[in-house]
C-alpha cells in the first residue's frame, strides 16, 4: 500500500508491505493523523499468480471538506 499527495502523484510512498498470502481481511491501513489536510491518492497493488500484478488506486481528502454555500431562502436580496 502506498500513498501520494494530489490527485496524481508524482512520487509514492510505502505505507505498509507485505509478502505474506492475504487469507482474508484487511490488506493495508492508513493513518491519517499526522497529515496536512488535502487530497491524497492511495494505491494498492497485489501479485496474482495468474495475472502477475495487479494495481488500484483511489483519491481520498484528509481534514476538512470546505461546506457547499447554502443560497438564501425567500426573497431575500442578495447583496455582494
Amino acid at each position: 500500500l502506498e500513498v501520494g499527495s494530489g490527485a496524481s502523484p508524482g512520487t509514492w510512498q510505502t505505507v505498509n508491505q507485505q509478502r505474506i498470502p492475504s487469507q482474508g481481511g484487511p490488506l493495508g491501513a492508513f493513518n491519517t493523523v499526522n497529515l496536512t489536510p488535502g487530497v491524497y491518492t492511495l494505491r494498492l497493488t497485489v501479485n496474482d499468480r495468474q495475472r502477475g500484478a495487479i494495481t488500484a488506486t483511489v483519491t481520498v481528502h484528509v481534514g476538512d471538506i470546505p461546506a457547499t454555500p447554502t443560497p438564501p431562502s425567500g426573497n431575500a436580496p442578495l447583496r455582494p
